[in-house]
């Protein structure tokens, strides 16, 4: 499409993407840090209005303050002339439309991790104070690795509060409009929740809940219909997701769930339970429990299709026979109960495993959360690593064990027995089927972990294997050494490939690039080495640590390097030019860990200062400090879905963080 300017400020204008009432989004190149964003530019009858601006210049602010996987990062907020414009990320996928528009019904396994990362970013807004007000599939946006990215905070605000009624402007959008919204009555987070559970609905239906011919229509069934069974249109989804849809987009803001999240919960609960047959006999009907008592008001294109009403109390007439299944379903259900305490005592009988509940608490600049406690294992926590599944969380120790933690439950499931005293580093295969440790035996272990045993052990190194990485495509395995060499194995037959000598001391950490091209490697030296992986040739070397460089990663897209040392310090490296762009001060101690989160946009760090440190990775701003272990942190990893965080301190613990 064609654009009407060539540059707003800075930015130089590609094409229009996108076009609605509030304004037009453009495709846009930023010069000054080469990248490309989405600049939204207000539509012009709006900034006719000043109150308008000045509210959209404040929320917009606000909403800048937004740090979330989930929601679009805005950069910038500018004027050129009679333009006002914000500035976004980028996002290259489809929306949340395009994907319902291409493919209708979406099966309930690709509704709810979508329909989760809503959740975790709305109630994460919320929680800051902001309410959205306008969440429908358009303003969802899918990134380059398919995560749900919620856009286009605030407008809908200003335009509220500046009680604009000006022909065009489209204050919400009436297939996702709460009641309370529509009445112009006041709003809060659950207004949110009631949209996100009309896009649940579509989602899981291939239709929104409330259609007509025309807009006021469908306000008015919003207002004064309730919704349609969502069992009417998929006879195959059980029961109680009408429950949980039809709690979610209760007419009254108090009948709602406490929280975004509460509600997905709720649905992905009621997902995992058996579905409702389709035809079922008529003496359990009898006894199913009662709908609630909305009644459901199916499409037309549905209305042929049998619809399932389970009776309340027995009736006159009828009373016998119900009083006779009844009484044969306690007798039943009093035997299963016997079955199930049995059970519990024998499992109770044997060895207690350590559960967690998944903590509520964000990482945020005002963050009061402690550490959630996995296990108090009352043995150094050395290293950590997640399968790229997520299914497994490795841990080593210094009691020869490495732990295997089943994510589901977060309780121990596997244990592998090394031959050394201490296991320095656990790194899994990118098929997840090995893991690999390091030791003070000088020794690297390779672990089968389906089958539950060791497969071999690489000998060569002549000092401590303080570090471990798998290439990205697992061909490869490099160790990290006391001995001041890294080296490079064969995966599948054990072989040294070669060895990389250049570091002037003990080599401390190790890693891939993503690309498995470069390899990294962070020395007592105080320097930081890339080496070339396919020759061995050393590239370059990073200077300027004060101190032994304990800790290294590649963010996601491979560009950005974060080394940690025991001058207390992190430091970001542009892997291509070697220059460093960042020094992250804030640690009064060595900084042992370092960790991007799967999306690239936020850096853990842990140290000896016993605390962790999450930073902003594009402008080197520290979010927040995590406090609860009472030792140093020596490990620190991302569950692959970047909601989780673990931690592992020489407190004798593993910590589990909530990342919203």
């Amino acid at each position: 499409m064609s654009t009407p300017y060539p540059s707003l400020g800075k930015y130089q204008i590609i094409q229009e993407i996108g076009r609605g009432g509030m304004g037009a989004v453009y495709k846009a190149h930023d010069p000054f840090l080469n990248r490309t964003v989405a600049i939204k530019v207000l539509a012009p009858h709006l900034v006719w209005q000043q109150t308008f601006v000045d509210r959209f210049l404040r929320e917009a602010r606000a909403v800048a303050q937004l740090r979330h996987p989930n929601i679009v990062d805005v950069h910038d907020v500018g004027q050129d002339g009679g333009n006002y414009y914000f500035v976004m990320a980028f996002l290259p996928g489809q929306s949340l439309t395009h994907l319902i528009g291409q493919r209708g019904r979406l099966r309930p396994a690709e509704t709810l991790p979508i329909l989760r990362q809503l959740a975790d970013a709305l109630d994460y807004a919320h929680s800051k104070g902001l309410i959205h007000r306008d969440v429908k599939p358009a303003n969802v946006m899918f990134d380059e690795r398919g995560q749900a990215v919620l856009t286009d905070f605030g407008i809908v605000k200003a335009a509220q509060e500046s009680r604009l009624t000006t022909a065009g402007v489209s204050i919400g959008t009436p297939h996702y409009m709460a009641p309370e919204q529509i009445q112009g009555k006041d709003i809060d987070a659950r207004t949110d929740q009631y949209a996100l559970g009309i896009i649940a609905f579509e989602m899981l239906t291939g239709c929104v809940p409330f259609d007509a011919a025309t807009t006021t229509a469908v306000l008015y069934k919003q207002v004064n219909e309730p919704p349609p069974s969502v069992t009417a249109f998929c006879p195959d989804l059980p029961p109680g997701v009408q429950i949980a849809l039809s709690r979610a987009l209760s007419k009254s803001p108090a009948e709602r769930f406490a929280s975004c999240g509460e509600f997905v919960s709720a649905l992905r609960q009621a997902v995992s339970q058996p579905a409702r047959p389709v035809a079922p006999p008529a003496p359990v009907q009898l006894v199913r429990p009662a709908e609630p008592k909305r009644q459901a008001t199916p499409a037309p294109r549905a209305a042929a299709q049998p619809r399932l009403v389970a009776t309340g109390p027995a009736r006159a007439g009828g009373g016998v026979p119900v009083l006779l299944l009844v009484g044969a379903g306690i007798v039943a259900l009093a035997l299963i109960a016997l079955v199930v305490v049995a059970l519990v005592a024998v499992a109770l009988s044997r060895k207690p495993t350590p559960t967690v509940p998944l903590p509520a608490a964000a990482i945020s600049p005002d963050n009061a959360a402690k550490t959630v406690t996995l296990a108090r294992l009352g043995i150094k926590a050395s290293s950590m690593a997640f399968s790229p599944d997520g299914k497994w969380m490795a841990s080593g120790s210094d009691d020869k064990a490495i732990k295997l933690w089943d994510t589901s439950s977060w309780r121990e499931a596997v244990i592998f027995i090394g031959r050394s005293n201490r296991v320095t580093s656990v790194a899994f295969s990118p098929d997840g089927k090995l893991l690999a440790s390091g030791s003070d035996e000088k020794t690297v272990q390779l672990w089968d972990v389906p089958g539950k045993r060791e497969q071999r052990t690489l000998v060569g190194h002549t000092g401590t294997v303080w570090s471990v990485a798998f290439s990205p495509d697992g061909k490869l395995l490099a160790s990290a050494s006391d001995d001041d060499t890294v080296k490079l194995w064969d995966v599948s037959s054990g072989r040294e490939v070669r060895t990389l000598v250049g570091h002037a001391g003990p080599v401390y950490s190790v890693a891939f690039s993503p690309d498995g091209k470069t390899l990294a490697s962070g020395a007592t030296d105080r320097t930081v080495k890339l080496w070339d992986v396919s020759s061995g040739r050393e590239l370059r070397a990073l200077t300027g640590h004060g101190d032994y460089v304990n800790s290294l990663a590649f963010a996601p897209d491979g560009k950005t390097l974060v080394s940690g040392s025991r001058d207390k310090i992190a430091k970001l490296w542009d892997v291509s030019s070697g220059r460093e762009l960042t020094t992250l001060r804030g640690h009064t101690d060595w900084v042992m860990s370092v960790a991007f989160s799967p999306n690239g946009k936020i850096l853990a760090t842990g140290s000896s200062d016993q605390t962790i440190k999450m930073w902003d990775v594009s402008s080197g701003r520290e979010l927040c400090t995590l406090s609860g272990h009472t030792g140093r942190v020596y490990g620190l990893a991302f569950l692959p879905a970047g909601k989780l965080l673990m931690s592992g301190s020489d407190d004798g613990t593993l910590g589990l963080w909530g990342v919203q």
